[in-house]
């Protein structure tokens, strides 16, 4: 089979004239040789470019899985959600995204992908802060939680509201499924440094133990995540950092 159409037209007429010259024995061993050479160099030229178009329209391809898929998840939830219904909406075939995705947990993982990268990220710089740098003065306060700081909190994860709801709310079924409770549990133990270099110190520091801290911690940030689970706006969700601020008082906690 040859190509078609303008782009496999000059292979056509190639092959004509080997076809005449052929016919007539008017072809000789190297003019034989040339005219295959040829050919091949103008069927590998329209290959590529028949390739790179396909590439071309292909780019548009992930970003409406993505979408469709963020969007499938957030309505039915992962078990509830239908690759079916993902596809269609995105308007490519099965085909298309099994090419890209292993199945419905891998496509989920890259709808979240971006928000948990976020997360991580602060986690990292959360586990290069050297406490032993800080003065006592500057350790305690550190967990002096106001009311502004629990509002930059609020206003950082509802930048993130898609990805969040995702990972709180609809993750039954996939690797995230007790994603509060791995959070917490990394945020224990980042916490617990700071306890034991308090008490290095032998500043003045409750007794909490590690498990303690993970169930308070357990509370806070569930409260804190609460307004995202139930779909509040970001001016009402403001509006409770105040009383979260107050209720959840960590200096008295560790005993400061």
């Amino acid at each position: 089979r040859h190509p078609t159409g303008k782009a496999g037209e000059p292979i056509a007429r190639a092959l004509s004239i080997a076809n005449r010259a052929a016919s007539s024995g008017l072809q000789s061993a190297r003019s034989a040789s040339i005219l295959i050479i040829t050919l091949s160099i103008m069927k590998l030229s329209v290959e590529g470019k028949a390739v790179g178009s396909l590439s071309k329209s292909d780019a548009s391809i992930d970003p409406r899985i993505l979408d469709s898929a963020r969007r499938e998840f957030l309505a039915r939830g992962f078990e509830g959600a239908s690759l079916q219904s993902i596809c269609a909406d995105a308007g490519v075939t099965t085909g298309a995204l099994y090419k890209r995705y292993k199945g419905k947990a891998d496509l989920f993982e890259a709808v979240v992908a971006p928000t948990l990268a976020d997360i991580r990220a602060l986690e990292e710089e959360a586990k290069r802060r050297d406490y032993a740098l800080m003065d006592d003065k500057n350790l305690r306060e550190l967990w002096a939680l106001s009311e502004d700081i629990h509002r930059q909190w609020m206003i950082y994860f509802y930048e993130r509201y898609e990805g969040m709801r995702l990972l709180l709310c609809c993750a039954e079924g996939t690797a995230y499924a007790n994603f509060l409770h791995d959070f917490v549990a990394r945020n224990t133990a980042l916490c617990m440094e700071f306890v034991n270099e308090a008490r290095r110190r032998v500043l003045p520091v409750s007794d909490i133990d590690a498990d303690e801290l993970h169930i308070l911690l357990t509370a806070y940030w569930s409260t804190v995540f609460e307004p995202l689970v139930h779909g509040f706006p970001l001016e009402k969700a403001l509006g409770y950092c105040k009383r979260i601020a107050g209720f959840f008082n960590w200096q008295v906690v560790f005993g400061f």
